[in-house]
């Protein structure tokens, strides 16, 4: 079985039948792309911080044009739009986003940090869950690769996407042979002490704009692996559960 997502004790996740599980790792996958959602708000909230500097920058005025289409969420602060929008206007909404910012508190590097390991546990689960099928223990990066290669060979064009990487399959090596004994992959390696490492770093930011770059990085670098981890994991599981339903005679 695969490992209970986090607020499900191990006992209940056993208990559950295999088609609330499914429906269960398929929310996290869609969880996973809600958390992209996610940065760009965080980016988005980080940046009315920068109020302060720009209700001290000096203008003249910001000009408009009848076919502009001022968005409802700038009309709050700005009122009705006007032909030269003045000084005062964007000083008034400036000060009115600057007072919010100040309510937002001072936790982004924490509540990132948190997000981050968050994500970096769950991979280092699919990893491990993966690695439970390994014939050849000897080779730490065995679950990595593997899962590389399994969504791969999915792929109806993967041959001949493969012969682009250097495959000859008058070679006689079969395609998912070949890829997972003699191609080197990006993500050749378990990534997780890497990745830990990089929270470290995180963590250790004083600056919240240099921390949400190093979150926004992070997430954007690695979401590929991590969803590929996932879903051969959920594979995998789906797999086990097949199989033990047979045995049941189901």
């Amino acid at each position: 079985m695969s490992t209970p997502p986090a607020g499900i004790s191990e006992a209940d996740w056993l208990a559950t039948p295999s088609a609330v599980r499914s429906l269960i790792l398929a929310q996290q996958q869609e969880i996973e792309q809600l958390r992209g959602q996610l940065t760009a708000l965080a980016s988005e909230l980080a940046s009315l911080r920068e109020c302060e500097f720009l209700v001290s920058y000096n203008f003249g005025s910001y000009v408009t044009s009848s076919s502009d289409r001022v968005s409802y969420r700038a009309l709050k602060y700005l009122g009705m739009p006007s032909y030269s929008y003045s000084t005062k206007h964007f000083t008034a909404a400036f000060r009115r986003l600057e007072e919010i910012s100040v309510t937002l508190g001072d936790t982004l590097i924490r509540d990132l940090a948190s997000d981050m390991s968050s994500t970096i546990e769950s991979s280092d689960s699919s990893i491990s869950f993966i690695s439970c099928s390994d014939d050849t223990p000897e080779r730490r990066d065995w679950p990595v690769v593997f899962a590389q290669t399994f969504v791969f060979t999915q792929d109806e064009d993967a041959e001949e996407k493969a012969a682009d990487l250097g495959y000859n399959k008058a070679g006689g090596k079969r395609l998912f042979d070949w890829l997972l004994e003699d191609y080197r992959w990006q993500v050749s390696m378990v990534p997780i002490p890497g990745w830990r490492n990089r929270l470290k770093s995180l963590r250790a930011e004083a600056s919240p704009w240099r921390a949400l770059k190093k979150y926004c990085d992070f997430m954007e670098q690695t979401n590929d692996i991590r969803l590929t981890l996932y879903e051969v994991e959920s594979e995998i599981d789906s797999y086990i559960e097949l199989q033990s339903d047979i045995l049941r005679g189901k």
